[in-house]
C-alpha cells in the first residue's frame, strides 16, 4: 500500500497537479487522515529520487487534488479577522499562527477557484487590484520554504469595495445635527465621521439607514461631517474628505405662554450662539405661519381673538434664514373671555356660580374684604365654588379668572360680586308644646330676622312665618302628623342665607286635654281626651311646691292614682307619647284632692225632698245630683252645708235617686252610683200644686219675659201656657186655639173637658167649674187668649198667664165670671192633661 501511494503522489507532483497555487487543507475523514500519514512517509522515501514519468490521473487522485491536500501540514489554519477598505484596496487581516513566519494569500470571485495573490510575512495584506462593486473572497494559509504547511478557511472572508457615499445634507433638528446621504449598493451599513475645523476626522457612529443624528453637538459650534459605506460591518469605501459643514443651533426650548398687556407673551430659553429668533403661530387646524422676528427671548402676540387656541414655536434665525429645528408641538395658549359671575348665595358657605367660558379647562377664584387686595382662594374645574372659610355677618367681594392648560388666560371683573355672608341658622330643637311645635335655633351673627319653613312627608318647603327672635311656635299643626322644619336668615324681605336642607323632623302630638280629676273608691282618677297619633301617655304628679315626677306610662285615656292621702293637694298632667316623639304637657295641670264618698239620707216633705249626708274629710263643699229612673245624673246645686232641700219640679212620677259628691276646687269626690238612695214621686193634686208653685217662683207676677223662655210665640200667652204645661205635666204640646192639635202627636196628651161657643157669666162659670189647677183655658175670637187655671170661688177664678196686662208681662190675677164673659170672644175651651192625677 505504501509503495502504491508513493507512486501516486510522485505522478501528481510530476504532472504539476499539486501546484503551489492551491492551498492544502486537512482531510476530514478517517481514510484521509491515514492517507496524509502515509503520504508523509512516501515523501521521506522519495526525496532524492527522480520524478517519475508522466502517467494518467485516476478519479481517486483528482479527489485528492481538489481537497487541497499537501504533504507536511503541520501548522494551524490561520483565523481570518477582517476585510476592510484601506489605501484604495481591500485590507485582509488574520490572526498569527504559532511558529509561522509566512503566509500565502488567496482570492476568488463568484464560482471561480482560489488563486494565489502573494506570500507575506505580516498578518495583513492589502489587495489593490480590486474593482469597484465586485465582491471578492479572501483566505490565507501558512507557507514554509515555498510550500503550504496548513489548511485554510475554505469559505474565506468577503469584501466589496463600495462607492463613496454622496452626502445629501446636514441640518439642525430638535435632537441635534441630522446628516443624510445617498444609498450605496451592497452596503450593509454606514460609518459617520465628524471633525471641527482644522481637526481630524473621528468616528461618530454607525448607521444602518441613510441618515443619523449627532445628538452630542453643542449649540453654536461648527462641525464637518462625512460618511463611508460598510461591508460586513467594516468600512469599504472612500469618503468625501471635504464633508458637509454645519453650525449647530439647538431648537429653542419654549418656557411659557402667558397673558400680558392685552396679548400673549411667549418666552423661550436662550440658544447658545443665537442672536435672533423667528416666532411662528398656528390655530388648532391650521399650519405654522411666521409671526415675528425678534432678537430677545420673548415675543408678545397682540393679534389674538377670545376663545381661539393658538400654538407658538420658535426657530433660531441667522442672516434671515432659520438655522435650527423647532418644537413641532409648540406651546399652546387660549385667550379666554372674562368669566361672568352670575350669582353669589349663602349656604354652607358663600356659593359662587359663573358662566362657562369657551375653551377654559379651569378657573381661579379670588376674594377680598373692604378695600383690600384680591387674594386667591381656590382653583376649580367647575363653574361653581363654595367658599367655606367665611365669617357670618362679614361682607366679601369675589371675582374669577379662567385658565387654559393650567395657566391663567383671562382678565377678571375688577368690581367683582359683593355679598354679606350669613351662615345657615342651626336648629337646636324642635319640640312639642301645649300650643304647637316650638322651634329654636342658634342666633346668626349679623342677622335680625328669620324665615321659618315647613314641609310634610314627600312635600316641598313652604313659608310659615317671618320672625325676629330665635324661636317660633307652629300652631297650625295636626296631632299625629309629622312635620320637618328649617330656617333661613331674612334681610330686606329676602332670604340671604342657606338652610339645612334636611331640617329637623318631629311628629306633633297635641297636649292631652285634662278633665277634672275624680275621686274613686281607691284613689284619684285622672282622665283626658284621646290624642291622635299617641301610642301611650305619660302621667306626672306633683304636690304643692314640688316638681313633676313620672307616675306611669299607660295606653288608655285615664289613670287612677292609688297612692294618695286625704287633705293633700295633688296636681296632675299628662303628655302623649309615640315612638317618634313626645308631646307637650299642660304645665299648670289639674289640681285634685282625694275626697271619699259619704253616706246619704233622704226625707220627702211638702216642699220637696230633703237630702242629708256625712262630712267628707278635706272637702270644701258638695254637689247634689238627682236622676230619674235609669236616666243620667243631673246636678241640682251645690252647698257647703250637709243638707240640701230639693224643691225643684219633678216632671214625672217615678223613682228619683240622689247622690252627693264632695269637691275641693276642681276635684270631685267619689260617689257610689249603685248605692244611691231614692224616693218615689207620684203626680197627684198636691204634686201638681207643688210644681205650679215652683214655676211661679221661676216666673213671678210682674216679670218681663222678653224672649228668654223655651216656648215663646203665639202672642206670648199661648207660648207661656205651653211652658207651664210642660213643667207641670212633662208634656210638650202644640195646640191651636180651641184645643185643636197642631200635630197627630198631640192627640192623647190632653182632653177638651168643656167648651162653650157663646159667652155669659153662667156659661163661663159652668166651664170653669170643671177645671183643676194646671188646666188650660182658651178664648177664641178677636181677643183670643190662653192661660193656666189656678183656683176659683163663687164670683170668679184666678189664672196664671202672660201678655194680659202688657207685652211679655207675667200676670197672676183674679177674673170675675162677668168680666170674662164680656170679652169679645166667641168661645171658651177647657183643656185637661191626660196624665193628670186621678181623684
Amino acid at each position: 500500500m505504501k509503495s502504491v501511494l508513493h507512486k501516486s503522489l510522485s505522478v501528481l507532483l510530476a504532472m504539476g497537479i499539486l501546484a503551489s497555487s492551491v492551498p492544502a487543507y486537512a482531510i476530514e475523514t478517517e481514510t484521509q487522515n491515514a492517507v496524509s500519514v502515509q503520504a508523509e512517509a512516501v515523501m521521506e522515501q522519495t526525496t532524492e529520487e527522480a520524478a517519475p514519468e508522466t502517467a494518467e490521473v485516476s478519479d481517486e487522485q483528482v479527489q485528492v487534488r481538489a481537497s487541497g491536500f499537501r504533504p507536511g501540514n503541520s501548522y494551524a489554519e490561520p483565523e481570518l479577522v477582517s476585510a476592510e477598505y484601506a489605501d484604495g484596496g481591500a485590507k485582509i487581516t488574520w490572526k498569527a499562527v504559532s511558529n509561522a513566519s509566512d503566509y500565502r494569500v488567496y482570492r476568488r470571485t463568484g464560482d471561480q477557484d482560489w488563486t494565489e495573490l502573494k506570500d507575506v510575512s505580516d498578518t495583513t495584506y492589502t489587495d489593490q487590484t480590486i474593482e469597484l462593486g465586485t465582491v471578492y473572497e479572501y483566505t490565507a494559509a501558512v507557507v514554509k520554504n515555498d510550500e503550504v504547511k496548513s489548511s485554510y478557511d475554505e469559505d474565506g472572508i468577503s469584501f466589496c469595495r463600495l462607492e463613496t457615499p454622496a452626502l445629501s445634507s446636514v441640518s439642525n433638528s430638535t435632537d441635534g445635527v441630522k446628516i443624510s446621504w445617498e444609498s450605496v449598493d451592497n452596503a450593509d451599513g454606514y460609518r459617520v465621521y465628524r471633525k471641527v475645523k482644522g481637526g481630524d476626522w473621528t468616528e461618530l457612529k454607525d448607521a444602518e439607514k441613510t441618515s443619523c443624528t449627532d445628538s452630542t453637538a453643542q449649540s453654536g459650534k461648527t462641525y464637518y461631517y462625512t460618511v463611508s459605506a460598510l461591508y460586513n460591518g467594516e468600512p469599504s469605501s472612500d469618503y468625501d474628505e471635504s464633508g458637509l459643514k454645519a453650525t449647530y443651533y439647538a431648537a429653542p426650548e419654549l418656557s411659557s405662554a402667558a397673558r400680558k398687556d392685552s396679548g400673549v407673551k411667549v418666552s423661550w430659553q436662550s440658544v447658545s450662539g443665537a442672536s435672533e429668533y423667528r416666532v411662528y403661530r398656528k390655530t388648532e387646524d391650521g399650519s405654522w405661519s411666521k409671526l415675528k422676528d425678534v432678537e430677545g427671548t420673548s415675543c408678545t402676540d397682540k393679534t389674538i381673538k377670545n376663545g381661539t387656541i393658538y400654538s407658538y414655536t420658535v426657530r433660531v434665525l441667522k442672516n434671515d434664514k432659520t438655522v435650527s429645528a423647532y418644537d413641532k408641538n409648540g406651546i399652546s395658549f387660549c385667550w379666554l373671555s372674562t368669566p361672568e359671575l352670575s350669582s353669589a348665595a349663602n349656604g354652607s358657605g358663600v356659593k359662587l356660580t359663573w358662566k362657562s367660558v369657551s375653551k377654559a379647562d379651569g378657573y381661579r377664584v379670588y376674594r377680598k374684604t373692604g378695600d383690600g387686595n384680591w387674594t386667591k382662594i381656590a382653583d376649580t374645574e367647575n363653574t361653581k365654588y363654595t367658599d367655606k372659610s367665611v365669617t357670618s355677618g362679614k361682607t366679601y367681594t369675589y371675582t374669577v379668572r379662567a385658565k387654559y392648560d393650567g395657566e391663567l388666560r383671562s382678565d377678571y371683573d375688577k368690581t367683582g360680586l359683593k355679598i354679606k355672608y350669613y351662615s345657615a341658622p342651626e336648629l337646636s330643637s324642635v319640640k312639642n308644646g301645649t300650643a304647637g311645635v316650638k322651634l329654636t335655633w342658634e342666633k346668626v351673627s349679623g342677622a335680625k330676622e328669620y324665615r321659618v319653613y315647613r314641609k310634610t312627608d314627600g312635600g316641598d318647603w313652604s313659608k310659615l312665618k317671618d320672625v325676629e327672635g330665635t324661636s317660633y311656635t307652629d300652631k297650625t299643626v295636626k296631632s299625629g302628623k309629622s312635620y320637618t322644619y328649617t330656617v333661613r336668615v331674612l334681610s330686606g324681605g329676602k332670604t340671604v342665607s342657606g338652610y339645612d336642607s334636611k331640617g329637623l323632623t318631629t311628629q306633633y302630638l297635641a297636649t292631652p286635654e285634662l278633665s277634672a280629676p275624680k275621686s274613686t273608691k281607691n284613689g284619684i282618677k285622672v282622665s283626658w281626651k284621646s290624642v291622635s297619633g299617641a301610642e301611650e301617655y305619660r302621667v306626672y304628679r306633683k304636690t304643692d311646691g314640688g316638681s313633676w315626677s313620672k307616675l306611669k306610662d299607660v295606653e288608655g285615656t285615664s289613670y287612677t292614682d292609688q297612692d294618695v292621702e286625704a287633705c293633700t293637694n295633688y296636681t296632675y298632667t299628662v303628655r302623649a307619647m309615640s315612638s317618634k316623639a313626645s308631646g307637650g304637657y299642660d304645665s299648670d295641670g289639674v289640681e285634685a284632692r282625694f275626697l271619699s264618698g259619704t253616706e246619704i239620707t233622704l226625707a220627702k216633705g211638702e216642699a220637696g225632698v230633703s237630702v242629708r249626708w256625712e262630712k267628707v274629710e278635706g272637702a270644701k263643699g258638695y254637689y247634689v245630683y238627682r236622676r230619674y229612673e235609669d236616666e243620667g245624673w243631673k246636678k241640682l246645686g251645690k252647698t257647703s252645708e250637709l243638707l240640701y232641700a230639693d224643691e225643684s219640679s219633678f216632671p214625672k212620677s217615678g223613682t228619683y235617686s240622689y247622690t252627693v259628691r264632695a269637691y275641693y276646687g276642681s276635684s270631685l269626690g267619689y260617689y257610689d252610683s249603685d248605692a244611691a238612695p231614692s224616693v218615689e214621686i207620684k203626680l197627684d193634686a198636691a204634686e201638681v200644686n207643688r210644681r205650679l208653685k215652683q214655676v211661679m217662683k221661676t216666673y213671678p207676677d210682674g216679670k218681663n219675659l222678653g224672649s228668654g223662655y223655651s216656648f215663646a210665640g203665639a202672642g206670648q200667652c199661648m207660648g207661656f201656657a205651653r211652658e207651664v204645661y210642660y213643667r207641670v205635666f212633662d208634656e210638650v204640646v202644640r195646640w191651636d186655639y180651641a184645643g185643636n192639635p197642631k200635630t197627630s202627636e198631640d192627640k192623647g196628651k190632653f182632653t177638651k173637658v168643656a167648651k162653650t161657643t157663646s159667652l155669659s157669666a153662667s156659661k163661663v162659670r159652668s166651664v170653669v167649674k170643671q177645671a183643676q189647677p194646671g188646666d188650660v183655658l182658651q178664648l177664641e175670637g178677636p181677643k183670643a187668649h190662653s192661660m193656666i187655671y189656678l183656683s176659683r170661688d163663687e164670683d170668679g177664678f184666678t189664672v196664671y198667664d202672660a201678655n194680659w196686662s202688657g207685652p211679655n208681662q207675667v200676670d197672676i190675677r183674679y177674673v170675675s165670671y162677668g168680666s170674662y164673659a164680656s170679652r169679645n170672644s166667641n168661645s171658651l175651651c177647657l183643656l185637661h192633661a191626660n196624665n193628670y192625677p186621678g181623684e
